[in-house]
């Protein structure tokens, strides 16, 4: 079993600071190791079930929201998570918005017209959010149309870069952790397939944050160094991408922005994202939740200024205000909305109609790839539907009992 001090702080800093090396360093008995063998063979469904397994409270939360959330129950993850208030290290200012002073822009295109004249743009995420994802790879690709070409991924370890290029497609827990998330390999799918170069920034091997912060941004500089053409679209966790130098540990990109002498476009989507418990909500996200409509949205005011949330104030240049998710036969409507996705309705088998199955499509013809969707079906509960592009399929359902079963291919056109 895993032991960590109960001290809530330590358990913290513990579980975020130290997740990416622990998870890649796990052997033997420890629950983290088990669940990394049923997540190496494919088994979300038992990787999550084994979570209860993990002695220290804060760090089974972290497990559980994220491996729900790679189960696509995103609201559930969403639940655990702000239920333990594993929640970053930045507090949630209050803020004061001058509403009527702000015009509304669609989030990418907003990005894009600055990026043009930037050589790196670094957006940020919630580990246990995988619209975050969605939102990424749209980006990425915008970002493709006007130079950039290359992603730096903090969720990819080196040798799991290696892999990624030796076999062309996500495996599970064969390129990171948090990659072995559906919407996160579609993310990294996509952005390969319109021809980025990859790039893994993260060291696995690091004494404290300071540290770590410091080698993510000297392996970034060096990315720069290297290729003075390169225009780099950087994905990193949470605070990374704080500019200023107004804690203990420096962030990578006040690091980066002072050592590489430039000025990266840093852009906050946590603090814009809408909380289960509206309580949680940034104090600006209440202000211009009316205005945000359907899609994301970037706002700014007369002055030219950019709003930010009031966990990134000062930090960032700007923040990406997500609407709040609708969701429609159990799936977010920023998904169902993914252009390029047809739904397949998938029937659970009458047998296990109530148990917990998950059922998932992964890509014909390639071995233990990350799932290009997948659902986990509550008890009684009989259909899962799943969104997916043109391609060849092969449907599996997981079990509570730890079995998967072939159900059958599919082709979409």
């Amino acid at each position: 079993m895993i032991k960590v001090h109960e001290n809530p702080i330590i358990s913290l800093v513990f579980s975020l600071f130290f997740f990416q090396p622990l998870y890649a360093s796990a052997k033997g008995e420890s629950a983290v190791a088990r669940h990394k063998e049923y997540l190496s063979a494919g088994n979300y469904l038992a990787a999550y079930n084994s979570d209860d397994e993990i002695e220290n409270s804060q760090l089974r939360a972290l497990f559980e929201s994220i491996d729900l959330s790679f189960l696509n129950r995103e609201q559930d993850a969403q639940r655990v998570f702000e239920k333990r208030k594993i929640a970053e290290e930045t507090e949630n200012k209050d803020e004061i918005v001058d509403v009527e002073s702000l015009e509304r822009s669609e989030a990418i295109a907003e990005i894009v017209a600055v990026a043009k004249n930037r050589r790196v743009v670094m957006l940020n995420e919630a580990h246990h959010i995988s619209r975050h994802r969605l939102f990424a790879k749209d980006l990425a690709l915008a970002l493709r149309r006007v130079g950039y070409n290359c992603l730096a991924v903090e969720a990819l370890f080196k040798q799991g870069l290696d892999a990624l290029n030796k076999f062309g497609f996500p495996t599970v827990s064969g390129n990171g952790f948090y990659t072995n998330d559906p919407e996160f390999a579609y993310f990294i799918r996509a952005a390969m397939r319109s021809g980025y170069a990859l790039s893994a920034y993260e060291p696995l091997k690091y004494k404290s944050q300071a540290e770590r912060e410091r080698k993510q941004a000297e392996n970034i500089k060096k990315i720069l160094d290297d290729d003075p053409s390169a225009k780099v679209f950087v994905y990193a966790g949470f605070a990374h991408i704080r500019e200023t130098f107004d804690s203990d540990t420096p962030k990578m990109a006040a690091l980066l922005k002072n050592e590489a002498n430039i000025d990266p476009l840093t852009i906050d989507q946590v603090g814009g994202t809408p909380h289960l418990d509206r309580s949680l909500d940034d104090s600006s996200y209440h202000q211009v939740e009316s205005l945000i409509g359907d899609a994301p949205s970037i706002f700014r005011n007369k002055s030219g200024e950019w709003l930010v949330s009031g966990r990134y104030d000062g930090a960032v240049d700007m923040t990406v205000y997500h609407p709040r998710a609708k969701f429609i036969g159990g799936r977010p409507g920023w998904l169902v909305r993914d252009e390029g996705r047809e739904a397949v309705l998938v029937r659970k088998p009458d047998k296990e109609l109530h148990e917990w199955v998950n059922i998932k499509a992964v890509v014909a013809n390639e071995e233990n790839s990350v799932p290009i969707d997948q659902y986990l079906i509550a008890p009684h509960k009989a259909v899962a539907t799943l969104y997916l592009p043109e391609g060849e399929y092969q449907l599996i359902a997981e079990f509570q009992n730890g079995q998967q079963r072939f159900m059958r291919q599919i082709e979409i056109r």
